[in-house]
This record gives structure tokens, C-alpha cells and sequence, in this order.
């Protein structure tokens, strides 16, 4: 296997023991399907499909056959009687106590073992949390590959299922990834971090809806497509899941490869699903899918492999520590939106171009915070990674928390987020990824400014930032460019104590001026900025903000109750072709 590839697992799962039942054909169906094109799916048994003679042999054959990988799929586990043998009424192994869960777990593993002859070498859930996949590793080292998050499946998906859907896996990465020991949906930052078994999306996800709308509607899940009526009934046709999967093959510009998963459960098939649309229609741009994936191929941008066939290739050709990033555009609604992404083991950042290149979320990976699952836990369901910026969740574009800058002309002031541009990203000399937006002008007191903004993300939790003032009409105006960051912290929309935090200005002359967070407004500002500081505790990182450029001043504002954020900002008085530059860092708290 080469690198320069999108690399697709065809994921399907047995959800029933019952072979005679319309599930059952329609899993037949999509086995057919795939293997017709000439490809290879991992299928995956649960409990009841291991209890099933039927469905074992038919597993078996898929595997002697057609080179099949057979996997585990932990959803389900309190039939055939496991729930009152284990003490448990949650089907999903992700909300059991710890040590019952790792005796469920004990148990179907060996049951796999005896019923197909071998250990799983994949294992699927939607969540997986650090403390259960150290243990998988540890105990079943044949594990490679694990689905241990449904991409930002939090807030808005819960209320988006009329508030029963209790998955909460917000903040992680959005491809295949090495998860850290401290914490499932952050990335390792070296092998001795790494819990050794790769970790991978649930499905892939349209990137902007992501931010926009409830993700589980616009994915590589054809069926979900359907949920959103993104398709074209009287043809049978379905143009969104094609341009989708275009999109994900030209991250391949960005990257040295894509991960892509296609995972299917056979109900959604049927005639019995909660669709209103018929099997036969569901089950023909299933088929479109398959085949405009097999297109991919035959192109020689996309390559199929089992689950742990694709674990085994990133550990042999992706280094720990590698970022990854997305660029997507507006594929649904024909605007001129996009965004940008980037996560690596420290970060992960969304940058929207709508709002001029603004940071709408940041997630501060380099607390490591424990979000492990169970009623045995403080965090019980919610394994959302907390965010340090989100415009969704918290307080909108202009008063809420955000990364930007504002433009001062003469004492008259306006933001980024009145305009939008477009993104040019790039890997520079270093191997760092950065990405520039096309300039944008602003018109104050008569005069024209234009400013050019640019990211640069140099690892280990920093980004160096540049604001250029490319040209202004009226070189005698005083331009100012203010860096903002405006910060909280949670994972809801709901604001959370910001008690605790501690505000820090340190000047270039040795002073320190500080403040502890008490929704009091007040200030400190210096004439010679060395760092400008947020001390989080809750969140286990300092947040700094630092001048490159010489002549900058710098400000810390504790928020107050109708506005709970922390802000920090540097300003300086630019001519044209001059620039602020600055640094955002963000690290593990030294207490």
C-alpha cells in the first residue's frame, strides 16, 4: 500500500440472530453488493449474531470466501440474557461501571473466540472510552483497530433526537487516529502515550454541517442522506453522496492520505426503518454508493481494506504525533462557505471563513483531561472534550467566544466577523501546516484598509499569527489592528463557573499583574506586553497570547455574569505593508 490514498472500510453489521427475517436478507443484500464490485467489507457479530448458528456459518463463509475480516460489534450486549447475568440494563457497553463492563467484555470476547475460531481483531462502538481500550490492548493485544468516536455527536444531536440520545463524543478528531492512554479522543503525543489501538470514526461527516446543523444527517451513512431528504426521490438519485465523497478525496491535497468508512446497519434497508422512503429505494443508493466508491478506485484515488488491514498500514506508514486537516466547502446549499481544521496531538482548531478567518473552536487537547464513561465516573455519559472556543455553543460571533481581531481607523472600530473571504491552505518549508485567507477590505471613516490574515500551526500547542495591512487609501489614517481571543470553557451551551480562573498580564520590565476570575469586569493593561494569560484550571492548560512584532500593547478583561468569558487582547498601530504578529499557546498547566 502507497500513501496518496483514501482508504475505505466497508463496515456492515449482523444486528440479529434471526437468518429468516428481512434484516437478514437485507444484510445478504449488501454483502452481494459489495462483493459484485470486486471488494471487501468487515463485517461485524454481536452477541445475538454469535449466538446464531445461521449467522456464524454465514459469517464464515464470508471470510473463507470472499476474504471478509470478521469483527466484534459491542452494541447490544444485554440480549440473549447478558443483561441479567452482567447486572445491567444499558445496551451500550460505553455507559457500563468499569468492572462490569470489563466482564461483559471478557465474556464476548472469548464467546467470539469460541463461535469464530480466532479473537476479533476490530472491535466497534459508538464511544470507547481511554481506561476500556487500555484494557482491550492490554488484554487482547490482537485488537488493531477500534471505532471509538461518532464525530460531534453532543449538544446538538441530543436535541435533535428530542433529548434521548445520550452519546456525547464532541471535541475529537474527525479521521483515523492513535488515542492517548489519559484520553480516547485525543491523539498521542509519542508511542509511550499511544493505547495501541488505532481509533477511528464512527462515520465520516460533512465538515461544515458539522458546525451548522446535526451532523448525523449529512455523513458518509447514504441512509442518514435520506433522513435529511438531501436526494432527488423521482430519479432514484443521490448527487450530495457523490460530491461528498469528491470532498474527502481532495483532502488528499492537504494530506498525505484520507480515511474513509462507509458503516451501514441492514435495518436501515428495510422496509421496517424509520424511513419513509421503501428497502428497494434505500437499497438502490446503497448500491450507487458502492459503485461511485468502486469509481474511486478504478481512478486510483481510493483503495479498499478491512478495518485491520488499514490499522496495520497507518502504523507502518503514519507517524505518531502526524496533523491532520480538512478543508470543506459548502456542498449542500451551493454557498461559497467554508472551513478549515486541524488537529493534531495538542489542538484541534476550526477556522470559518465566513466570518473572515475567525477561530469558531478550539479544543485544548494538551490538558489531557480524563473523560472516561460509567456511572463510576464523575463525568457518567458525557465524554465531550471540553472546548476553549465555540461560537456554536457559546455566545455567537460578536459577543460571544471566538478568536479575531478587530480594525480601528481613526478611533472608529469594526470586526472580522462582518465579512467573509475564502482559504488557501498550505504546508510551509518546515513540514508546518498553515492557511491564509484571501484579504479582506473594510471601509471606516472613508477610508479603505485591507488586511490579510494567515495561521501557521507549529505543533506543540502553537499558532503564530499574522494580521498584514496590505494597503490603506489614506496613509496619514491611524490603523490599529486589535488580536482578540475571548474564551470559556464546557461543553454545552450552558455557561459553566468561571471561578477559579486566573488573568495574567507579564510585562517585558518583569511586572505581573493579576486577577482572580470573579465576574467583577475588571482590567489590566500593559504598554510592553511579554504574555498575556489564562490560567485554566478547569481545563488543566494556560492559554498565552504573545507579541512578535515590537509596539504592541497589551490588555486582560475578566468577564461579568451577563458576559462569563475571559478576553486578552494585543494591539498595534500599523502603515501599510506592516504587520501584527503574535502567538496563541496553549500547553499543560505548571501548578
Amino acid at each position: 500500500m502507497s500513501m496518496g490514498k483514501m482508504h475505505i472500510n466497508i463496515l456492515h453489521r449482523i444486528d440479529t440472530g434471526d437468518t429468516e427475517c428481512s434484516v437478514f436478507e437485507a444484510l445478504v443484500y449488501q454483502q452481494d453488493a459489495v462483493h459484485k464490485l470486486g471488494m471487501r467489507a468487515t463485517l461485524l457479530l454481536g452477541t445475538e449474531a454469535l449466538y446464531s448458528e445461521a449467522c456464524v456459518e454465514y459469517a464464515l463463509l464470508q471470510e473463507k470466501t470472499h476474504g471478509d475480516e470478521l469483527g466484534l460489534n459491542l452494541h447490544g450486549l444485554t440480549a440473549n440474557g447478558l443483561g441479567e447475568r452482567f447486572g445491567i440494563k444499558d445496551s451500550m457497553v460505553y455507559l457500563m461501571p468499569y468492572e462490569r463492563k470489563i466482564k461483559l467484555l471478557f465474556f464476548v470476547m472469548e464467546l467470539f473466540k469460541e463461535k469464530i475460531g480466532h479473537y476479533p481483531k476490530s472491535v466497534v462502538s459508538y464511544v470507547l472510552d481511554a481506561r476500556t481500550l487500555n484494557w482491550l490492548h492490554q488484554t487482547y493485544p490482537t485488537v488493531k483497530a477500534a471505532i471509538t468516536n461518532c464525530f460531534e455527536e453532543g449538544v446538538k444531536m441530543f436535541y435533535g433526537n428530542q433529548n434521548q440520545w445520550y452519546l456525547f463524543s464532541d471535541g475529537g478528531p474527525w479521521g483515523a487516529y492513535y488515542p492517548s492512554k489519559a484520553n480516547s479522543l485525543v491523539e498521542a503525543k509519542d508511542r509511550e502515550d499511544y493505547c495501541g489501538i488505532v481509533g477511528l470514526p464512527h462515520l465520516n461527516r460533512d465538515m461544515l454541517m458539522a458546525i451548522t446543523s446535526r451532523d448525523d444527517l449529512f455523513s458518509s451513512h447514504p441512509h442518514n442522506v435520506m433522513r435529511a431528504k438531501a436526494y432527488d426521490f423521482d430519479n432514484m438519485e443521490m448527487p450530495y453522496m457523490d460530491r461528498f465523497v469528491d470532498q474527502w478525496v481532495k483532502q488528499l491535497e492537504y494530506n498525505d492520505y484520507i480515511y474513509y468508512n462507509v458503516f451501514v446497519g441492514p435495518l436501515w434497508l428495510t422496509d421496517e426503518s424509520m424511513l419513509d422512503e421503501s428497502g428497494a429505494f434505500a437499497r438502490e443508493l446503497y448500491t450507487q454508493n458502492m459503485t461511485y466508491l468502486k469509481k474511486k478506485v478504478d481512478e486510483g484515488v481510493a483503495q479498499i481494506s478491512t478495518m485491520s488491514e488499514f490499522a496495520e498500514w497507518m502504523e507502518a506508514n503514519v507517524e505518531i504525533g502526524t496533523p491532520e486537516v480538512n478543508k470543506w466547502q459548502d456542498i449542500i446549499c451551493g454557498s461559497k462557505r467554508e472551513v478549515y481544521w486541524y488537529v493534531d496531538p495538542y489542538i484541534r482548531v476550526a477556522l470559518d471563513a465566513n466570518i473572515a478567518g475567525a477561530i469558531c473552536d478550539l479544543r485544548p487537547h494538551a490538558g489531557r483531561l480524563v473523560r472516561d464513561l460509567g456511572n463510576d465516573t464523575p463525568n457518567l455519559c458525557n465524554m465531550n472534550y471540553p472546548f476553549l472556543i465555540s461560537c456554536e455553543h457559546r455566545g455567537g460571533v460578536h459577543d460571544g467566544s471566538i478568536h479575531t481581531y478587530r480594525l480601528e481607523i481613526n478611533g472608529k472600530e469594526t470586526d472580522l466577523a462582518l465579512k467573509r473571504t475564502s482559504i488557501s491552505p498550505g504546508t510551509d518549508e518546515n513540514g508546518n501546516k498553515f492557511v491564509k485567507f484571501e484579504p479582506v477590505t473594510y471601509t471606516l471613516d472613508n477610508i479603505r484598509a485591507t488586511v490579510e490574515s494567515k495561521y501557521t500551526f507549529m505543533g506543540n500547542g502553537k499558532i503564530k499569527i499574522s494580521r498584514k495591512l496590505v494597503s490603506c487609501s489614506n496613509p496619514n489614517a491611524v490603523v490599529k489592528i486589535k488580536e482578540y481571543h475571548c474564551g470559556c470553557w464546557g461543553t454545552t451551551t450552558y455557561p459553566e463557573d468561571m471561578r477559579g480562573i486566573d488573568l495574567i498580564a507579564y510585562s517585558n520590565d518583569g511586572d505581573e499583574e493579576k486577577i482572580n476570575f470573579e465576574y467583577l469586569g475588571r482590567e489590566l493593561r500593559t504598554d510592553t506586553p511579554k504574555t498575556m494569560r489564562a490560567l485554566i484550571p478547569q481545563l488543566n492548560i494556560t492559554v498565552d497570547m504573545e507579541p512578535i512584532t515590537d509596539g504592541t500593547e497589551g490588555k486582560v478583561t475578566e468577564g461579568w455574569m451577563f458576559s462569563p468569558y475571559y478576553r486578552m487582547q494585543l494591539t498595534k498601530e500599523l502603515k501599510e505593508s506592516e504587520a501584527l504578529e503574535s502567538w496563541l499557546k496553549i500547553r499543560q498547566a505548571e501548578y
